[in-house]
């Protein structure tokens, strides 16, 4: 019957597998002896267009049947697919017949398809056969990035997938935000051996506001078989607010009468719906009594006095929550005021001593005093050396 001769796979064309080839010797004819199937490697033809690198089409193997020492009468030797003969070229000669198998244009709906080889030199024999199945590489036929239809909310990480269809084997995937690489955190092959999923916790900050984000796909081993899919990312956040001084203003100069302004700056998304101006916690509206305007993002003090020191803060509220600004504390300078509630009257014996106090309310707090006594008739000066300071406060 001749040596059983194993066929040699490369590593284009993957794994192929052989069905145990038969024979009966009880016939008078002689059997031909066992094909020996040899595949070829895996040929291609130049091509420079996306298709052809994406998909494979253009490419063919050729598969090699041959039995050494013929049979009497010399043996058929054929290839077929299913129920199907598929016609091969034939040479006889040098006591072997060879039946070259060509499959052109090799593409996906070749996977796992077993081409059979048979060979007979009796119609009442049965016939000895091989087989081969053809394992292909692929590339990927489609990538798809799910969970990214929409913003996504600064500081909360949202869960994006990856779906990659087609490929073989398992791909490789990964994630990249503006060119740079990130890590995923879990990737499942599906039942069906031809989905992968990947995916990543994203957790957006807002400067990641119109970065792009992608997976990509490739099959190892195979070149030019890459596939991305990708989106810019809308970010919405909590607005970011800073208040400021109006130009040409200085908080250690700011005196009683002046015209004092702020402004808002807000860096928001989506854009605020509302803008609140805060004097000591206590909430701001335009009131021209008061002197107080609110125009747009920016706060205007006319006349400011004394009751106009105290912190100032800026709150802008959008989708996404409430930001406040620092603080910006204004001290409003005045002259000083003799404080409410001191005694006036002091009744006196002639030559009697008496302490007698003056307080005040001024800013800045570093008052000087000067005492004076009016008996209606003159007015005369009380020496220093009688007098006592301390800030606002004076005997």
């Amino acid at each position: 019957m001749g040596e059983y001769i194993r066929p040699r796979a490369t590593p284009k064309t993957g794994i192929v597998h052989r069905s145990k080839p038969s024979h009966n010797s009880l016939y008078t004819s002689t059997p031909p002896q066992e094909p020996e199937e040899n595949e070829e490697e895996e040929q291609s033809t130049q091509c420079n267009y996306d298709p052809c690198l994406r998909y494979a089409t253009l490419r063919y193997i050729l598969i090699t049947a041959l039995t050494r020492g013929q049979g009497r009468p010399p043996p058929k030797l054929s290839w077929w697919a299913g129920h199907k003969e598929v016609r091969g070229e034939v040479r006889i000669g040098d006591g072997e017949v060879t039946n070259t198998l060509t499959v052109a244009s090799l593409q996906r709906h070749h996977l796992d398809q077993s081409f059979i080889c048979q060979a007979s030199n009796d119609e009442l024999a049965v016939p000895v056969t091989a087989a081969v199945t053809v394992d292909m590489t692929l590339p990927p036929m489609s990538v798809t990035l799910m969970g990214l239809d929409g913003p996504v909310s600064a500081g909360l990480g949202v869960t994006i997938r990856c779906v990659v269809v087609g490929a073989r084997p398992e791909p490789k995937v990964t994630w990249w935000l503006d060119g740079r690489a990130l890590r995923s955190t879990a990737e499942r092959l599906r039942d069906d051996n031809n989905v992968t999923e990947s995916q990543i916790v994203l957790v957006a900050v807002p400067e990641d506001q119109g970065r792009y984000l992608s997976c990509r796909a490739e099959t190892p081993g195979l070149l030019q078989s890459s596939l991305e899919d990708g989106g810019n990312l809308v970010v919405h956040y909590v607005p970011e607010v800073k208040l400021s001084l109006g130009k040409n203003l200085n908080l250690k100069s700011i005196k009683e009468g002046m015209d004092v302004f702020f402004l808002c700056t807000i860096n928001a998304k989506p854009a605020p719906s509302v803008v609140d101006w805060y004097h000591n916690e206590n909430l701001m509206r335009s009131n021209s009594t008061k002197g107080v305007r609110v125009v747009n993002m920016s706060l205007v003090l006319n006349k400011v006095n004394r009751y106009s020191s105290g912190s100032y803060t800026c709150r802008a509220s959008n989708t996404q929550g409430q930001g406040v600004s620092r603080p910006i504390r204004v001290e409003v300078q005045y002259s000083p005021v003799c404080k409410t509630g001191q005694r006036w009257v002091y009744p006196i014996a002639r030559k009697e001593m008496v302490h007698v106090s003056c307080q005040v309310e001024a800013h800045p707090k570093q008052v000087s005093f000067e005492w004076k006594f009016n008996n209606s008739v003159e007015i005369s000066n009380i020496p220093a050396a009688h007098i006592t300071n301390n800030l606002t406060y004076s005997t």
